[in-house]
């Protein structure tokens, strides 16, 4: 059995988590945070790269600029729907001002709330992987295209994959929370 679509999906997987840690940011705004983010404008799922463009002011506050002047007011909604945990402002100049709040004792520990939940979904999201491979290697099996060995021998390699990304995941919300308390 081949398993380099099960390797894809586990690397795709961890790119998106990491993603997601990456905008829980509380040393500096950067633009990478902003990097996979789809706003919905007027019903359409748009990438924020194609509809703004970013400036960095300093590591606190980043300036957005829409191509389109007329979309400011839709790119500031979306920006907030996202829940960035970034304050957002229109300018006059009808830039969107995005600045890092000051970092309190109570922001510390609710961003460090959103990681660990951010680490169940992923775990979840880890078992829901494996039991899809499960399945079909189990379907294999009834439908005699492999023995009971390789059933045996596949399940333990879909399993040991699977740890290892839980092991990482889990690694990256330790690293994570450290340095959300301790800055």
């Amino acid at each position: 059995m081949d398993f380099s679509l099960l390797d894809k999906d586990l690397l795709n997987f961890l790119d998106i988590f990491k993603s997601k840690l990456l905008q829980i940011n509380v040393l500096k705004i950067t633009p990478e945070v902003f990097s996979n983010v789809k706003l919905n404008i007027s019903g359409k799922l748009v990438n924020f790269n194609s509809i703004a463009s970013l400036t960095v002011i300093n590591f606190k506050r980043i300036h957005i600029t829409p191509y389109d002047i007329s979309y400011t007011k839709s790119v500031y909604t979306a920006l907030l729907a996202l829940n960035l945990n970034v304050s957002f402002n229109i300018l006059p100049s009808n830039e969107i001002s995005a600045t890092l709040p000051e970092l309190t004792k109570e922001l510390r520990f609710s961003f460090t709330k959103k990681v660990k939940s951010d680490e169940e979904l992923a775990k979840i999201t880890l078992r829901q992987l494996r039991q899809k491979w499960n399945n079909t290697i189990k379907e294999s099996f009834k439908r005699k295209l492999i023995n009971k060995d390789d059933e045996r021998f596949f399940l333990n390699e879909v399993q040991k994959r699977i740890d290892a990304y839980i092991l990482l995941v889990s690694e990256l919300v330790k690293n994570k929370v450290t340095l959300l308390l301790s800055v």
